[in-house]
């Protein structure tokens, strides 16, 4: 979807060029058949290896954003 590509290029935007060392984390609200492919996407734009982890949005966030709402954070680890 739009969406999605939208925000895996805001994902690459964000990571430094040259980073061999990261983690995601993926949340949603509702919807945990987005995990597979977001997961799928991650490792085929960052490597097989890269670690993923879900898991379903907090009460706050889920009250705010509603039921279909997901998102990507992610953890730099080079030094």
């Amino acid at each position: 979807t739009r969406a999605r590509s939208e925000l895996m290029k805001l994902v690459d935007e964000r990571i430094p060029e040259g980073t061999e060392h990261m983690r995601f984390g993926i949340f949603h609200v509702g919807i945990p058949e987005i995990v597979k492919p977001i997961t799928e996407e991650l490792r085929g734009r960052y490597g097989d290896g890269v670690e993923v982890i879900s898991a379903p949005a907090t009460p706050v966030i889920a009250t705010h954003l509603g039921t279909g709402a997901w998102g990507v954070a992610y953890l730099v680890e080079d030094r």
